[in-house]
């Protein structure tokens, strides 16, 4: 569970960290919960970056993806996470499960406390079929 989030899809402007588990939280200082993940997109992969996290709900599939998590203090954090859509039982707007694990550590600092995140990048997506077939998203 400490390496698990959920983002609420409320818009396409819009995805909600809902929850951040506890390691996610360590590796740098900031708690997002409640805030706007397109917030720490670069402005020209916005649409793209709410588009491919929109895709594992509009095709039911799951998503890798490998991405650099770059934070303020010029340290850089590469992940791989895994994407799975779920269903709100709530009614509410969807939601997706994130688990990341952190792949190849630059150093072995501990997040420094005016450390946040800047932005993320994505290095490689693809597409797992859960039965309902894959994405046809493309970066």
């Amino acid at each position: 569970m400490p390496t698990l989030s959920i983002y609420e899809l409320v818009s396409e402007d819009f995805i909600k960290f809902r929850l951040v588990g506890s390691t996610i939280r360590e590796r740098v200082v900031e708690n997002y919960t409640g805030k706007n993940y397109l917030d720490y997109v670069a402005p020209e992969r916005r649409a793209k970056a709410s588009a491919s996290l929109w895709a594992p709900m509009k095709q039911p599939c799951g998503m890798r993806v490998f991405s650099n998590y770059n934070l303020s203090t010029g340290r850089t954090i590469f992940l791989e996470v895994v994407v799975l859509p779920v269903l709100n039982d709530l009614g509410e707007n969807p939601v997706i499960l994130l688990q990341s694990n952190e792949i190849k550590p630059r150093d072995n600092r501990s997040p420094d406390e005016e450390e946040n995140l800047k932005v993320i990048t994505v290095a490689g997506r693809d597409f797992i079929d859960i039965g309902a077939g894959l994405s046809d998203f493309k970066d």
